[in-house]
């Protein structure tokens, strides 16, 4: 996962993501996390895309 957006980078802490828990779904995985002071944000991944990825 990569901080892409200004509105992700650019706080505080610079760079950072501090992840605030997951939700499994079937196949899909969601994450939420805070990357600046304000806001809460959340992203969505394939659980078998990344574990293809680690192979």
């Amino acid at each position: 996962m990569a901080l892409i957006g200004d509105y992700e980078r650019n706080a505080f802490f610079t760079g950072v993501a501090f992840s605030n828990g997951d939700i499994v779904n079937g196949d899909q995985l969601t994450i939420y996390y805070r990357a600046t002071d304000e806001f809460l944000y959340h992203a969505h991944f394939s659980i078998e895309e990344i574990l293809a990825l680690l192979v």
